[in-house]
């Protein structure tokens, strides 16, 4: 009977010792499944991230071209106020000029 209770005790304390090295494996997965999953979440996160920057890039520099067309726009329109100007100064110029008799 003492020789059953023991080799009973020792098959508990295996089972034990089996059911703790199994569980220590299945921890380590768990951390490992866990840290896979973070990264892959901070790694889109990250995209995600570069990628709304690049777009905010992308629009800004599409304003800044729509503020330039618009000066050129403005420049020439202004250059052809003042040339026209000055063609109606010269034309109002020789409108006033009498010649000598």
């Amino acid at each position: 009977m003492l020789i059953t209770l023991t080799h009973i005790n020792n098959n508990l304390i295996i089972r034990n010792e089996i059911l703790d090295s199994l569980g220590k494996q299945a921890s380590k997965q768990a951390s490992k499944q866990a840290s896979k999953q973070a990264s892959k979440q901070a790694s889109k996160q990250a995209k995600s991230d570069l990628n709304s920057t690049s777009q905010s890039k992308e629009i800004i520099l599409q304003e800044i071209n729509k503020v330039k067309e618009k000066r050129t726009i403005l420049e020439k329109i202004i250059r052809l106020f003042t040339k026209h100007k000055r063609i109606t100064a010269k034309q109002n110029k020789q409108k006033f000029i009498v010649p000598f008799k």
